[in-house]
């Protein structure tokens, strides 16, 4: 058995904009409310809210992680986004579309998840569901 690459390979903007960003925020306060709807607060335990968001997004995490107010950890992604500075991260201009980029995090991995700090930020961005809203795919 030897190791794999993992990561994300993703495609958006060179540029996001503030409108991009109120629309992220919705996205993700969305969400975290769909994920949470048909648990009554106090009552559910954190292993069935993981369960939960697990069937509805692939995903294992608890819902209540995401905040109320996403909008700080949203705009740190997007500086991000703009600047990776991360190790495990590489960021180009599309050459087909001057105002796109291709951006790749991810790491080599031995059965589990990467631990670089740009997969990280694409796997809890998708995770939350505000990727889309910012223009990327």
């Amino acid at each position: 058995m030897g190791a794999e690459q993992v990561g994300y390979l993703v495609r958006g903007p060179g540029k996001i904009t503030a409108r991009q960003v109120r629309a992220a925020v919705r996205a993700c306060r969305r969400q975290r409310r769909e994920l949470l709807l048909d648990m009554a607060p106090g009552e559910s335990t954190r292993d069935e809210r993981m369960d939960a968001a697990l069937s509805a997004t692939g995903e294992y995490f608890d819902p209540e992680d995401i905040p109320e107010n996403p909008e700080p950890q949203i705009r740190e992604f997007v500086a991000w986004w703009s600047r990776p500075g991360t190790r495990d991260t590489a960021r180009r201009q599309d050459p087909d579309d001057p105002g796109q980029v291709l951006l790749y995090a991810g790491d080599m991995s031995w059965g589990d998840e990467p631990e670089g700090g740009g997969y990280r930020m694409l796997k809890q961005a998708y995770t939350w569901g505000y990727v889309e809203a910012l223009g990327i795919r």
